[in-house]
């Protein structure tokens, strides 16, 4: 399926709310972001979503706003389904799939984050490649989930 024709079957994940960790990035604290709207290629041969970030997460950034990229699903006991044109792989990992359709056997969804020139924001979002610019490697958790999938980090928290 065409990134065009996705597109338009992608609305309904609009407003959800997902949590998030950078992977390669000095914060490294799990932050909320919420799905604001989907955006393509000017090519027409990626989708990205577009999350709106809040607080700590977004000055540590310096974006109010992302493009998330998904490249590869974290399976249970680690195996990987890569995405199309790594290693012969012919799957393509999407938010809606790791949101709404999920296998149990996912743990996780990781992919970059890019950082785009500062614009009003309009429907449909469309980008060069020479627009973007990647600001970290990020993991995805369900937002019920993040309390199983990152103990470590759920006990810092509760410490004095």
């Amino acid at each position: 399926m065409s990134p065009e024709k996705d597109v338009r079957k992608s609305h309904k994940i609009i407003g959800q709310t997902i949590k998030m960790r950078l992977e390669e990035h000095p914060y490294k604290k799990t932050f909320a972001a919420t799905i604001s709207g989907i955006a393509t290629t000017r090519d027409g041969s990626e989708k990205l979503y577009l999350l709106k970030l809040e607080g700590e997460a977004s000055k540590q950034l310096s974006h109010n706003y992302v493009l998330f990229r998904p490249e590869y699903l974290k399976f249970e006991k680690h195996f990987l389904k890569k995405a199309l044109r790594s290693g012969g792989i012919d799957y393509k990992p999407s938010l809606e799939e790791f949101v709404f359709k999920r296998d149990p056997a996912h743990t996780a969804l990781f992919g970059r984050i890019y950082g785009f020139p500062l614009r009003e924001i309009t429907e449909p979002l469309v980008l060069d490649y020479s627009e973007l610019f990647v600001l970290a490697h990020c993991r995805i958790h369900l937002a019920g989930e993040l309390a199983a999938a990152l103990p470590e980090q759920q006990e810092e928290q509760t410490r004095p």
